[in-house]
């Protein structure tokens, strides 16, 4: 294998084919995320759920575990460092990843139609969350050295701008990826009324991996870069997983993070069965649909956002975005079957995700240390996505005890179910964790 390039031996023509091959890559990616959408998991457990009686009651808690799943396989991402330097590169160990974690999703197509034949719903059930659970642990471990190997490759003042644009490869992908779902494959592969539950999914399933593999191949047009290897690896790299602790901004922004994750966590759930209760399982096209809007608002606003991170900051974006968004929960506490464009409202107010999404990356990037950019990176998605697994884990496990429960509203006279406290929970939640990002811009340096 050719000798990793130095940044500064690569010809700025060829880091623009670079630059390039990064973009097109995400929007293969996308492709694959769209046809293989999360939506369609949850939707396909809930089926499996609403088909045998024993396991309705656990529904919450199948559901949070199918979402909790790739978030705990998230921890794992601070062992990156240690593969990457087993492996020697960064580009071979992200191009293997990427190759390899497809091949756990061709495995719910195949299993699902075998152990649905079984007396109990139980080992089908366990058998997707744990595939789901195996191919999002391979791409992240993956991902990060990607992020790691783009970050070298391109200039810091541009970041901000390279990712926005990549967030618009990401989403134009998966805008394309969801209407492969949703419109084209159900008209070239129609579903007859008797089939199984699960016949609608094995389709956009199978093709989203292919989509996924073939993401790979405009990375191999990409240099490696040589990157600060530790001299005793395993022991300086162990260490290394623990540096972000005392760098203060960097872990500022790993808190508020963390503080928002935790709001999304508890509401996950229970979105997740009011999408289903509104629009059940030959409807979830129209849940796809929704996702579509808020990838389309997204992808329109994400070139403002980079601009607006170079002219404004990223924590003051982040800020902005996350007001806005935080109304989305409020949009779930008013949805009823007869007001259910309350969720497109909602959808709506989650474009500006893209503002939180870029801005927290880069700034993720940018306040890593250079010589342990691959360690810092992999700290702040295992810590920030841990806490939103555990968050999902217990509003799931709450949605199934206090299913029937409903909590009297002081001083008004109303009562609220579990879901509605949630919601309002999480409005407030999102809508205060400006407050966290104060310290981070303390003593005054614009982030």
């Amino acid at each position: 294998m050719a000798r990793p390039l130095s940044i500064r031996d690569i010809p700025k023509n060829r880091r623009r084919v670079a630059i390039r091959a990064a973009q097109h890559n995400g929007f293969l990616w996308g492709i694959g995320q769209g046809l293989l959408n999360s939506m369609m998991i949850r939707y396909l457990l809930i089926d499996i759920c609403k088909t045998h009686p024993e396991t309705l009651a656990l529904e919450g808690t199948v559901v949070a575990w199918a979402i909790a799943g790739p978030r705990l396989a998230g921890l794992f991402r601070v062992f990156a460092a240690v593969l990457v330097d087993w492996f020697g590169s960064r580009k071979r160990f992200c191009i293997g990843g990427l190759l390899f974690a497809p091949l756990f999703v061709g495995l719910i197509p195949l299993g699902v139609p075998r152990l649905a034949g079984w007396d109990s719903p139980i080992p089908v059930l366990a058998f997707v969350i744990a595939a789901w659970f195996a191919y999002h642990l391979v791409e992240y471990l993956a991902m990060v050295a990607f992020y790691s190997w783009v970050g070298d490759l391109v200039p810091s003042r541009a970041r901000g701008r390279f990712f926005a644009w990549r967030q618009c490869w990401l989403l134009a992908g998966t805008l394309l990826g969801a209407y492969l779902a949703t419109r084209l494959l159900p008209e070239l592969f129609p579903v007859a009324n008797d089939a199984p539950v699960w016949d609608r999914y094995l389709v956009p399933a199978t093709l989203g991996g292919l989509f996924k593999l073939a993401s790979v191949l405009p990375l191999l047009r990409m240099p490696e870069i040589a990157w600060h290897r530790t001299a005793f690896q395993f022991a300086g790299r162990v260490a290394q997983m623990f540096a972000p602790l005392w760098n203060r901004r960097f872990m500022g922004l790993v808190v508020f993070v963390c503080w928002i994750n935790l709001a999304n966590g508890l509401t996950q759930t229970t979105q997740t069965s009011y999408n289903y209760r509104l629009f059940p399982g030959e409807e979830y096209s129209v849940i796809i649909l929704f996702g579509t809007l808020t990838q389309t608002g997204q992808l329109l606003l994400s070139p403002m956002t980079g601009r607006a991170i170079t002219r404004f900051g990223n924590a003051k974006v982040i800020a902005a975005s996350m007001a806005l968004v935080s109304f989305g929960s409020l949009c779930y506490f008013a949805a009823t079957p007869g007001t259910r464009y309350f969720l497109a409202l909602a959808a709506a107010a989650w474009v500006f995700w893209v503002g939180v999404n870029v801005a927290t990356l880069n700034l993720a990037v940018g306040l890593a240390r250079p010589d342990e950019k691959t360690a810092y990176i992999a700290f702040y998605f295992a810590v920030t996505t841990g806490v939103l697994a555990l968050g999902t884990i217990f509003g799931g496990s709450l949605a199934d005890r206090c299913r029937d429960v409903t909590f009297a509203v002081p001083l008004t006279g109303a009562t609220w179910n579990y879901a509605q406290l949630s919601f309002v929970l999480s409005f407030l939640m999102r809508l205060l964790s400006g407050l966290w990002l104060i310290p981070l811009m303390w003593p005054g340096k614009r982030l």
